[in-house]
Formats: C-alpha cells, sequence, structure tokens
C-alpha cells in the first residue's frame, strides 16, 4: 500500500526531472535505497566530497561525482536531495532548480503524522522522551532523524496510525515545503554559523517548521526565550500556537506553578524527586512533551508516570561515577555557551569544569561574564576555544585557570586538584572535531579515561 501511496504522492514533483544526490554518508546512502525502491526507473546523480566513498555493484549504474568540485555537478540536475552535513551558502544556484532534502520528502508523504522538534539545544533529550512517552501508549511510534535513524528508512513501516516523532537539524529543515502537524521549536542559540551567512540565516532555517505548518496544525514554542519570541513577531504562521513556559502561568498554554504541571485546563501534581533528569531546562523539555501528548489525545497522567522513568541520553549530564571519591559527569553534548551554563546550573558540588575545543567563531561572552559572577572553579581550558576564555579570563578570574594540552592532559589534572565528595564535569561549551570525530567520541573518550585512570593508579 505505502509503494503505490509513496510514488503517486511524489512521482508529480519528480517527473522530467533529473535527482541529484548531494552527500553519501548515512542519511544520503538510505537516500539511494529509498529512489532504487520507489523509483528505480530513475538514473540519478550522486556526488560527495569524499572521492574514497564506497559503491556497491547493484547501484554503480548512476552517474557519480566525487572531490572537491562535487558541488558542480548541481548544474547536471534540477531536482536536489541535499544532505545535512552540506552547505550551499556560497553557492549560486538555477532559478528553476528544486531544493529539497530526506526531511522535504518524509514530509511531503507523511507530515500529518510527524511531531516535529528543534531548537539549538534540547532538541535529542525532548524528541527522545516524547518518544518514550508515546511508545507506552501507542502501538506505533518511530524515532527519526538527526538522532541517527535516516527518516526515509521506515517509509514502508509508517501505518494509519503510526506517529513519528522526528528531530529536526536546522540543515534538515531549510528546504522543506511542508511543515509537520506538530512542531516544536525549543531555544535559539548560536550554532552552525560556518553553515549560514549569519545568525538570523541560521534561525530562518529552523523557523521553516512553524512557517510550513497547515490550519489545524499545532506549535509549541518556549515564551522564555526572547529571541524566539521577538522573531515569532515577525513570522505569519497559520498553526495553532501553544506556548510553554517554566513560569508564565498567565500566558502560556503548559507552565510549571510551583509543585504543579498545568497543561491547557489540567493540573498534575510534579514531583521533582521522581523526575531523573537534572537542571530546569529539562523541566522545560517535560513540559514541551507534555503538551505534545495532549495535543494528539494521549493521557498526559499516564504520560508523567512514563517521564519518571526516563533516564536520559548518554553525553547529556550524564553521570559517569565516583572515582577516587571525586564525581564525574560526562556533559560533552554542550558544544554552546548557554548549554554549559545550564549543566553548571544543574550539577551541584561543581569543583573542576573541563572548557573548550574547536572554534567556530561563537560569541563567548556569556559564558565569560557568568564565570566571573559563579563561585570559583578549577577551570582545566583546552583547544582553540580554550585559547580564547584564557583571554577573557586573566586577570579577571578568581578561582584557577590550567591551560591543558588535550582531554587527557585535562583528566590527569582533574583528579590532582578536585576534592573527595566534589565533582569534575566535562561541559565544553565547543565543537569536537578539532580532537575528535564527534561529541559522542570525546564523550566516550572522556569516560574511557576516567575510568583507566582510576584503574590504573589505585
Amino acid at each position: 500500500m505505502n509503494k503505490d501511496f509513496i510514488r503517486n504522492t511524489l512521482l508529480p514533483i519528480l517527473t522530467n526531472r533529473r535527482v541529484v544526490l548531494l552527500g553519501l554518508g548515512k542519511e544520503g546512502m538510505s537516500s539511494i535505497a529509498f529512489f532504487e525502491r520507489y523509483f528505480p526507473e530513475f538514473e540519478l546523480v550522486l556526488a560527495d566530497r569524499n572521492s574514497n566513498t564506497s559503491i556497491d555493484a547493484h547501484i554503480s549504474h548512476h552517474e557519480f561525482h566525487f572531490g572537491d568540485d562535487y558541488l558542480d555537478c548541481i548544474r547536471n540536475g534540477d531536482f536536489i536531495v541535499k544532505s545535512p552535513g552540506i552547505s550551499l551558502k556560497n553557492i549560486i544556484l538555477p532559478k528553476d532548480i528544486i531544493l529539497s532534502s530526506q526531511t522535504d520528502l518524509f514530509l511531503r508523504l507523511f507530515s500529518n503524522q510527524v511531531i516535529g522538534v528543534t531548537g539549538t539545544k534540547g532538541k535529542s533529550t525532548t524528541s527522545s522522551l516524547i518518544y518514550h512517552i508515546l511508545k507506552n501508549q501507542l502501538s506505533s511510534v518511530f524515532l527519526v532523524g538527526n538522532i541517527g535513524v535516516p527518516a526515509l528508512e521506515i517509509t514502508e513501516s509508517v501505518k494509519p496510525d503510526t506517529w513519528i516523532v522526528y528531530e529536526m537539524s536546522s540543515h534538515q529543515l531549510q528546504y522543506i515545503s511542508k511543515g509537520p502537524s506538530r512542531a516544536v521549536i525549543l531555544n535559539f542559540h548560536q550554532e552552525h554559523l560556518d553553515h549560514y551567512l549569519d545568525y538570523a540565516g541560521y534561525r530562518e532555517a529552523k523557523w521553516q517548521i512553524a512557517v510550513n505548518q497547515s490550519e489545524g496544525d499545532y506549535f509549541v514554542f518556549n515564551t522564555d526565550d526572547n529571541l524566539l519570541i521577538n522573531d515569532s513577531q515577525k513570522i505569519r504562521i497559520i498553526s495553532n500556537r501553544l506556548p510553554v513556559s517554566l513560569g508564565d502561568c498567565e500566558q502560556a498554554f503548559a507552565c510549571l506553578n510551583g509543585e504543579k504541571i498545568r497543561i491547557g485546563t489540567e493540573e498534575l501534581h510534579f514531583s521533582r524527586d521522581k523526575f531523573i533528569l537534572r537542571g530546569e531546562h529539562n523541566i522545560f523539555n517535560l513540559l514541551v512533551s507534555l503538551t505534545l501528548t495532549q495535543s494528539i489525545g494521549l493521557d498526559i497522567d499516564m504520560a508523567l508516570k512514563s517521564a519518571y522513568e526516563f533516564q536520559g541520553l548518554e553525553h547529556r549530564l550524564e553521570y559517569v561515577g565516583v572515582f577516587h571519591g571525586i564525581r564525574f559527569y560526562n556533559d560533552s553534548i554542550a558544544t554552546i555557551p548557554e548549554a554549559t551554563i545550564n549543566a553548571l546550573k544543574a550539577i551541584e558540588e561543581v569543583e573542576t569544569l573541563i572548557l573548550g575545543g574547536f572554534d567556530r567563531g561563537i560569541d563567548y561572552k556569556s559564558l565569560v561574564d557568568f564565570l566571573l559572577t559563579y563561585r570559583p572553579l578549577n577551570l582545566l581550558l583546552i583547544g582553540q576555544v580554550g585559547k580564547r576564555l584564557i583571554e577573557s579570563l586573566d586577570g579577571k578570574y578568581a578561582g584557577k585557570i590550567i591551560k591543558a594540552e588535550s582531554l587527557q592532559h585535562a583528566v590527569d589534572q582533574a583528579y590532582k586538584l578536585t576534592k573527595t565528595d566534589k565533582t569534575c564535569l566535562l561541559s565544553p561549551a565547543a565543537a569536537s572535531y578539532d580532537s575528535f570525530k564527534n561529541f559522542e567520541d570525546r564523550g566516550n573518550q572522556f569516560k574511557k579515561m576516567v575510568r583507566e585512570f582510576s584503574s590504573e593508579t589505585h
């Protein structure tokens, strides 16, 4: 059934067009498989910067472009399916070209069954929490997108009663033509500026999740984020707005009022002790999740009980353990200043903070100002961002500042400097790819270093 539906839905926009797939990573390869399955008559143009990309024999009949000039092949097609990691900000595109993506194709097919979650920070945790809640009440639910599962891989499994929780990055949203029936923007902070002309361009990409919705859809958004609110006043949104706030119960659809959670006209008793996730920002993520649960007609009392069972995600304020009397937390996902500030607010007794990494030109003034007014810490600073922070804090910071040559050096110093019953927190406020594959690799290496140091020395 889905095969006929997919072909009938997408053929009108694909017929008589040359399809170019940009990027042959995990998502790109799944896009190839999708076209091979549903549109085998199409000869595709496949392009990737990596000249060493391996090609299976069954797709060798397509046209390939590899190497640094791979984007030149855009002129060979007129329907471009772009993978998220590819930036087109300096590319002049022909006027008649259609820019698409795997997210765009999936939403053209199943938008009325999609809960789309975006925001600079918190989208993985929120998406996973929503999925955890829904799977306890629904027989068919999937978690896809930026969290690691390409959406087009599940097309054959989608049923009429299926709900899909879709974590959406700015890259995935930039070229969509249809919004999800339930859309969330959690927050805005400076991120991925290397992919956009400016910060406004980054936010504009995120806003596509809401501006492309239809009447009858629902848009959940953060009224505590001033920049988000200012943007929203300039943007035409025709879906139903459901504002969420940690404190403003007069204006918000969902809010926290002491020990009460209010969702619309319903009130629930909230036990902070039962909620495993740390920090006020995660309580906000819970409010969003419960709002979405109610919007699709599910029981929010059951939803809250499910939320209490949610253990959280790896590399997000992850408790590593106690070693030599020191508590260690892994927050490698923190790649911007605001995430590190939230981590320090969420974790008690932090005495040592490991900061730094790859410099993407983000403004660190908010973090510097916070550290100067926060209690003195042992700051172990690594990478290009570490050097910037040393320059900004030098002579003004009351705590100890140490330039670490590597993450291993930082862990070694953390064991020397952190007192018993105190906490060492890795929350870098920077990207990882100066020394690691990604934030997951950085977090895994950190945990390994912490455990191996302890086992080797004690």
